[in-house]
């Protein structure tokens, strides 16, 4: 993982309906966060879905970090792919040893272990969890965490965290995932999910956007990545 670029990486999904459920809830933005570069992806759910796989697909092999990827973040990005009919290189592994650090997300059984194309990933919030709270006591509680550790708005006052500007500020939690995680190298890379290569996407019934309604559909062609800088 020394060698490896870690991106992070945060989704905001339309919260005026239920926020938990894929079958319902589209994403709205998704961020990010390299060394050096934040993007933001938006617009159309189909399109800026198609926009990040194809910025993952030609970023260098690294680690994408989240805060709650395995039970949250990543199956969510999945089930919404699948649902507006974008093929994207992600691959999950459901894992039943995983610790859990919250409900698991509505149509699922649990966490996953994950890769996207040849990005590893990694969970902070299992990462930094372990170090805080005794197993089987997780908490997710992902402001909290980042106040306690030194990254939070007094923090970056004094010149010496990164600052929270809102709940809702993708490109900023991308950052912050990926320096919870920097911050620990090398002790992180135990945290590393391990995917099998030939792992491939699970398949989830595909509804096409405009009516939300269950139905046939075919994954999207890759197109050019365009991204709006934060």
């Amino acid at each position: 993982m020394a060698s490896r670029t870690v991106y992070g990486l945060d989704i905001e999904i339309d919260r005026s309906v239920d926020a938990r459920d894929p079958a319902v809830a589209p994403i709205i933005k998704v961020a990010i966060a390299g060394p050096g570069f934040d993007e933001v992806f938006t617009g159309r759910e189909r399109h800026l879905l198609r926009a990040l796989d194809d910025r993952l697909r030609t970023l260098p092999a690294g680690v994408i970090a989240t805060w709650q990827g395995s039970s949250f973040h990543l199956p969510f990005l999945a089930d919404r792919a699948a649902r507006v009919g974008v093929g994207i290189g992600l691959r999950l592994q459901l894992d039943p040893s995983l610790p859990s650090t919250q409900q698991p997300l509505i149509g699922h059984e649990g966490a996953y272990r994950a890769a996207w194309y040849d990005h590893r990933h990694i969970d902070a919030c299992r990462v930094c969890n372990g170090e805080m709270v005794a197993p089987g006591r997780l908490s997710g509680a992902w402001r909290t965490f980042v106040d306690l550790i030194g990254l939070g708005p007094a923090s970056a006052a004094s010149g010496h965290g990164l600052a929270t500007t809102g709940p809702c500020d993708v490109a900023n939690d991308a950052r912050l995932t990926r320096a919870l995680i920097e911050r620990r190298l090398p002790a992180a890379r135990r945290g590393l999910d391990r995917v099998p290569a030939e792992c491939q996407p699970a398949h989830l019934t595909l509804v096409p956007e405009a009516t939300g309604r269950p139905g046939a559909a075919h994954a999207d062609q890759h197109a050019g990545p365009a991204a709006a800088s934060a």
